[in-house]
């Protein structure tokens, strides 16, 4: 199955919303794939996911942006973008430090994170690259711990990923970029080491060609939902090209040409 664009307004699948906002209660993987949890359209997974952040009631960060080249759509499975909640408790600064345990099959991708200082209301017009500008406050270089509640030897439909917000984990962020609008126009390379030596390479402009253009596209598609993008909310962009599982006692450096060097750690006390 591969997601195509959304259909019409449709009732979440509440089975599965509970399923998956305990698995959050309980930081574990569903095992299982209950007939209760079906799924017959992306309107409906949209909901399913909002119904999940409804349950847990954490405090929001903001949102995530994935799946931003055709190369990373094909990899996960859609023809467009996509989105998901993200939430205040899974913020860090680098140099960060997460046990490997705790994590569920975690994903390290590599991007950068918009800070808003003003609200992006639902309207009827789409917003344009310069209103969303005018609206940031600070962009960061950001690590996502991308993590989902279906084990990857089992994955259900990209339905299902999108009702637990595809994958969305935790952050980690680094310093405000000094003149962002000038560094991301100019592009900014991102490289992975791993034990000190490079994983992966990519690009700031792997993101759908700048890293602005997913938040513009963010801030559209939630107003044709009825919703918005909301003064403090944190938007991570999309991977600049890198998707590297993690393994146990990582030792990660993301290098962003130019700017910071963010650093996280994944140490595994049982081996």
């Amino acid at each position: 199955m591969t997601i195509h664009s959304i259909e019409t307004p449709a009732q979440a699948n509440l089975a599965l919303a509970h399923a998956l906002a305990q698995a959050r209660f309980d930081n574990k993987q569903l095992t299982t794939l209950s007939p209760e949890w079906d799924l017959r359209s992306e309107a409906q997974a949209i909901q399913t996911m909002f119904a999940v952040d409804k349950r847990l009631n954490w405090p929001r960060l903001g949102w995530k942006i994935a799946a931003t080249n055709p190369a990373l759509q094909k990899q996960l499975r859609t023809e467009h973008p996509v989105f998901g909640i993200t939430y205040q408790r899974d913020l860090m600064t680098s140099p960060a430090t997460v046990p490997f345990e705790t994590l569920l099959d975690p994903i390290i991708e590599c991007e950068f994170a918009f800070k808003l200082a003003q609200d992006l209301p639902s309207r009827s017009t789409k917003y344009s690259p310069k209103e969303v500008v005018q609206a940031i406050e600070a962009v960061y270089p950001c690590i996502e711990i991308a993590q989902c509640r279906f084990h990857h030897k089992h994955l259900p439909s990209p339905w299902h990923i999108m009702a637990d917000g595809f994958a969305a984990g935790q952050y980690v962020i680094g310093q405000s970029i000094q003149n962002w609008q000038d560094v991301l126009e100019n592009g900014v390379t991102v490289s992975l080491y791993r034990d000190q030596k490079l994983a992966a390479q990519g690009h700031s402009n792997d993101v759908m060609g700048h890293p602005l253009n997913p938040v513009v596209w963010l801030a559209n598609h939630l107003s044709k939902l009825g919703k918005q993008l909301s003064a403090g909310d944190l938007i991570s962009s999309g991977s600049c090209n890198i998707l590297s599982r993690g393994r146990p006692n990582d030792d990660l450096e993301v290098r962003y040409e130019g700017l910071e060097t963010l650093i996280l750690r994944l140490p595994d006390s049982s081996s």
